[in-house]
């Protein structure tokens, strides 16, 4: 597709990042995955993304998280007298590369049970050339996972003075607008795991897409911000 570098920069998001990278900078990240689909995708730019369904369903029991792209969010009205629930999940409308911050080849091998490590030089340059061959990219983010074991996060509408009061007994209907503020204000469904992945220290790339979109894209322009090592 074609996708301006102006448009992509107004539609990526920066959810959080190390202490240490400076405003600016670009952050480096490592890819833990078999030597032979490195070797593919810095020869053809063959790479293979994946999803919050596939994260939950995946036979790896390491990287298994049966919660992944699901979240609860309790909403609040403003005197906190009355509220309602509402479960978001993910609709199979984003694909995701999961990096981590740290290198160390021989603790995240052994930890995935692979034999190889790429880095990525530029995650938001990296991730403005897997936007382009998206099928009906949307927008994007990148940033630190949250190790939470809680499944629930309040909506407190005191705090948010656009929106309106929560209805004392709402239909579902009157829940569309809290949907979409949710979306757009808090990413945090999309970046949280439970604490037992903290070993992982998980730098997340996402990007919203076609629904359904292949898990497997060829992106040669992104093969310039990598290197295996």
């Amino acid at each position: 597709m074609i996708l301006d570098p102006h448009q992509y920069h107004s539609s990526w998001r920066i959810k959080s990042r190390p202490n240490q990278i400076e405003p600016g900078s670009s952050t480096k990240v490592y890819r833990y995955m078999n030597e032979e689909y490195i070797d593919q995708f810095l020869k053809t730019g063959r790479l293979k993304l994946s999803s919050y369904e596939s994260n939950r369903k995946t036979e790896d029991k390491i990287r298994q998280d049966d919660f992944e792209g699901y979240h609860t969010y309790r909403i609040l009205n403003r005197n906190r007298t009355n509220g309602a629930e509402l479960k978001v999940n993910d609709r199979d409308v984003h694909r995701i590369l999961c990096c981590s911050l740290e290198f160390d080849k021989k603790f995240y091998c052994n930890y995935f049970k692979v034999d190889g490590c790429m880095e990525i030089s530029n995650a938001f340059a990296f991730g403005y050339e897997i936007a382009k061959v998206l099928e009906e990219y949307g927008y994007g983010m990148e940033g630190l996972v949250d190790y939470v074991d809680e499944k629930i996060n309040y909506l407190l509408l005191e705090q948010f003075p656009e929106l309106p009061d929560l209805p004392n007994e709402p239909k579902m209907q009157d829940l569309f607008i809290y949907i979409d503020a949710i979306t757009r204000l808090d990413p945090g469904p999309f970046y949280k795991k439970p604490k037992k992945f903290i070993p992982e220290k998980e730098y997340r790339i996402t990007w919203k897409c076609k629904a359904n979109h292949d898990i497997f894209i060829d992106c040669p322009g992104a093969i310039k911000y990598c290197k295996k090592i």
